[in-house]
């Protein structure tokens, strides 16, 4: 096994938590799309009322893959308040999935 997050085929999407607001509202994220070749990095802001909002840090991905980023952040931003309010930690460390051929 290979500790590369490249895969062999479709796509890897990584989402790295870098800070929580003080007011735990909002939580910053290094974002990934790692395709079989190359990856492509992103600064990902996510908020309580459900928005993420991604910024290429060089090149962006194809539009498909970044999109399938931003489904991700928007998602663990919904989950974030639901998960406040069940008295759970609201932002994940770490949230890795991956996306197969014919994926769109």
């Amino acid at each position: 096994m290979t500790d590369s997050l490249h895969p062999t085929e479709g796509i890897r999407l990584l989402l790295d938590r870098q800070s929580i607001a003080a007011d735990v509202q909002s939580a910053s994220y290094s974002g990934a799309v790692y395709t079989t070749d190359a990856c492509y990095t992103y600064r990902v802001q996510m908020a309580m009322d459900g928005s993420a909002t991604l910024e290429p840090v060089e090149a962006a991905a194809a539009a498909d893959d970044e999109d399938a980023l931003a489904k991700i952040a928007r998602s663990t931003a919904r989950a974030a308040k639901r998960n406040s309010e069940e008295a759970l930690p609201p932002w994940p460390t770490r949230i890795l999935r991956w996306r197969g051929p014919g994926r769109g």
